[in-house]
C-alpha cells in the first residue's frame, strides 16, 4: 500500500469539543474609576445599572482607597507644613511632593491593572482597602 504525501491523513477521532470560555467581565468601569473624581462618579454611574461587575467594584474601592488616603495625606502634609517653621516646613513641602508622586504611581498601577482585567491589589495599601471598603459597591 503506498501512501500519497500531497493526501493529508485522515483523523478519526472526534473534533474536540470547544472550549468553554469564561466571559469576559466588562473593563469600562473598571478603567474609569481611576480617570479622575469626574472619572470616579461616572464610574459609580456606570456600576449603578444592569452592568454591575466584580471587577468594577473592585477598582472602585480600589480608586476611593486611593482618593482618601491622597486627599488625608495631602492635607496632614500641608498643615503640617505651614505649622512648623522654617526649614522643617520646606521639607515637609517636599515631602507632600514625594508622596503624591508615590500616590501617582500607585494610580497608575492601579489603572494598568484595570485595563488588564486583573483584580490584583496596588502595592502597600491595595490589601488594606480591600478589607476596609469590603461593603462598599457590593452587589
Amino acid at each position: 500500500m503506498s501512501t500519497d504525501p500531497s493526501t493529508p491523513p485522515v483523523s478519526t477521532a472526534s473534533p474536540a469539543s470547544p472550549a468553554v470560555v469564561p466571559p469576559v467581565e466588562d473593563k469600562t468601569v473598571a478603567v474609569v474609576a481611576y480617570l479622575t473624581f469626574v472619572g470616579f462618579i461616572v464610574a459609580l454611574i456606570l456600576n449603578n445599572g444592569p452592568k454591575k461587575n466584580a471587577l468594577g467594584q473592585f477598582h472602585l474601592r480600589q480608586a476611593l482607597g486611593l482618593l482618601i488616603i491622597h486627599l488625608v495625606g495631602m492635607i496632614l502634609f500641608v498643615m503640617l507644613a505651614f505649622m512648623l517653621p522654617g526649614i522643617l516646613g520646606r521639607v515637609l513641602a517636599l515631602g507632600s511632593n514625594v508622596f503624591s508622586l508615590g500616590m501617582l504611581v500607585l494610580f497608575i498601577l492601579a489603572l494598568v491593572d484595570a485595563i488588564n482585567g486583573r483584580r490584583k491589589p496596588v502595592p502597600v495599601v491595595g490589601e488594606l482597602i480591600q478589607q476596609k471598603l469590603a461593603g462598599a459597591f457590593a452587589a
